[in-house]
């Protein structure tokens, strides 16, 4: 949740944004969200899945949950009801990055330094972008301006039986 402050009180003010909320109206279908199948970054589906990672998360129903999917959520179907589809965010530092500071190096005389100034003014205007880990076995990138999903990456080491069992009834957060 973004909360801009008051630039002459510094009083915290009514949030702009919410990437939850925004989760929760994008049709789940539509995000992009990545992950390595031992060869190359694919889309998270289940059928791009290497056979190992199908073996661990058991059925597309996960697949499609952890993407976002909550029409097996309980009652209506198996899988943990939840009140977001964005996975808790606990002991993960949310890294910004934005416009590269175009004076840093300045002067400086490593190998390097001198193509520096080239590099910032190259992405000077790049999106500004929020970079946090979930306990959805994910890493999310949002729009810091917008708070929008722009993608999100499932590590292959974050497949694992732990991941699995996010979707079950019984699951309990695990720092």
């Amino acid at each position: 949740t973004a909360y801009p402050l008051d630039p002459t009180t510094g009083e915290v003010l009514a949030p702009t944004w919410s990437a939850n909320s925004l989760l929760l109206a994008k049709n789940w279908t539509t995000r992009k969200i990545l992950v390595s199948n031992g060869s190359s970054a694919v889309a998270f589906n289940y059928g791009n899945l290497n056979s190992t990672q199908k073996t661990i998360l058991g059925s597309s129903q996960v697949v499609d949950y952890l993407r976002g999917d909550r029409s097996n959520e309980m009652p209506a179907g198996t899988l943990r009801a939840r009140t977001g589809v964005l996975g808790d965010i606990v002991s993960s530092q949310p890294v910004f990055v934005g416009a590269p500071n175009t004076s840093l190096y300045l002067g400086a005389g490593f190998t390097g330094a001198s193509t520096y100034q080239a590099f910032a003014a190259a992405k000077a205007a790049r999106t500004p972008m929020i970079y946090v880990g979930a306990n959805d076995g994910m890493l999310h990138g949002f729009n810091a301006t917008t708070g929008a999903e722009v993608f999100a990456y499932v590590p292959k080491a974050a497949i694992t039986s732990d991941l699995a069992s996010y979707a079950l009834p019984g699951y309990v957060h695990r720092y």
